[in-house]
């Protein structure tokens, strides 16, 4: 059976813990990537091969659809679904969130090693052992109107090397599509990553960053073509500034290297 622990703070907007209530957040730390790298390269007896898919900022105009606005984005209850690997992803995963600040009858997430298309009662591991923590906003959110947030994380643990899981988040009456991801293998096979980074703001907020959504757009295309990549090693900076007006940006606009069938790239 799968155990499960609560996170401190699992996200990529936090270097170490989250601070305390009334703290400014600070920005997304180069550390996480760093080091998950570091760990997957540089560990002894783990001889593994990585290799890198570099990203280049595309400057030419949008390829996909139109996209909802910013200010759409932010507005949502539930939303932000990510996957990120803090340590040892060959055994533990963090399922993180973000809702509304509103009462919810419960948090809880549903995993299995099968697809159980979205049926809550077929999964065979499930918690409501949830960490949730109100992001912190500056007076500038306030200036640019941000609604509060609140973030939901919690840390998978005893999962099994080089295996796919499929996972439901479900905030009271939000429930989520189901995703997948898939762990790193513990032995000499080659791994594969996809590195990239500085995907902070070009455009002013709250013009939508289109050359990041098509990047993301570009992601989710590597991933469907090369199953074999792992995780997305960014190398920094997120945001280009610390505060929750560019953070919940920047993770509505990750949504879209999510595959059409729910595969999410762990960070």
């Amino acid at each position: 059976m799968d155990t499960v622990t609560k996170m401190p703070c699992p996200g990529p907007f936090a270097k170490r813990r989250l601070p305390p209530r009334g703290t400014r957040l600070r920005e997304p730390g180069r550390a996480r990537g760093i080091d998950f790298r570091s760990r997957l390269w540089n560990d002894a007896g783990m001889n593994r091969t990585a290799l890198l898919l570099s990203i280049v900022l595309a400057t030419t105009p949008m390829a996909f659809a139109a996209e909802v606005s910013t200010a759409e984005q932010m507005a949502r209850a539930f939303m932000h679904h990510r996957v990120l690997f803090m340590e040892d992803p060959s055994t533990k995963a963090s399922i993180a969130w973000t809702t509304a600040d509103e009462l919810f009858e419960f948090h809880r997430v549903h995993w299995d090693t099968e697809s159980r298309g979205g049926d809550l009662l077929k999964y065979a591991n499930q918690t409501d052992k949830i960490h949730s923590h109100p992001y912190t906003l500056v007076e500038k959110d306030k200036e640019n109107r941000i609604p509060k947030n609140i973030g939901h994380s919690v840390l998978l643990e005893g999962l099994k090397p080089a295996t796919t899981y499929y996972f439901v988040v479900a905030s009271g009456k939000y429930v989520s599509r189901e995703f997948h991801f898939i762990t790193a293998p513990d032995d000499n096979r080659p791994l594969k990553l996809l590195f990239g980074g500085d995907s902070r703001r070009g455009p002013q907020w709250p013009e939508v960053h289109e050359d990041r959504r098509k990047v993301n757009r570009m992601i989710a295309g590597l991933v469907e073509k090369h199953p074999e990549v792992v995780a997305f090693v960014h190398g920094g900076d997120y945001c280009a500034k610390a505060e929750w007006t560019f953070m919940t940006d920047w993770l509505s606009d990750l949504e879209l290297t999510t595959t059409t069938e729910g595969r999410i790239l762990p960070i």
